[in-house]
């Protein structure tokens, strides 16, 4: 028997976020393996529009849910944007703490 733990959906309790963050993180998670996010193309799967998914990602930043960062090239500069986001605060807290300045 599979046991289910719970200790992950602690998040659904979080005041500080909309359901709307709440169901774009759940729609994040499910989607997380070799898929990258593109909020143009998350809005052709619902009814909020791009800025809207936009409004929720920076919601989901604020609230410790996710890290947006961008990662150095070999010549120094920038490369794309990338974010990590977990249902867990402290997952996110701890790769911002060991991503360093990137």
């Amino acid at each position: 028997m599979t046991e289910i733990s719970f200790d992950k959906f602690l998040f659904l309790n979080d005041e500080n976020i909309s359901f709307g963050a709440k169901g774009t993180l759940f729609f994040l998670m499910q989607r997380m393996c070799n898929w990258v996010p593109f909020i143009d193309e998350m809005s052709s799967y619902c009814t909020d529009s791009p800025s809207t998914i936009s409004k929720y990602f920076k919601e989901l930043i604020e609230n410790g849910y996710m890290f947006s960062y961008r990662e150095r090239n070999d010549d120094g500069s920038f490369g794309v944007s990338k974010i990590y986001f977990s249902f867990c605060k402290n997952e996110v807290a701890e790769f911002k703490e060991h991503s360093g300045n990137l």
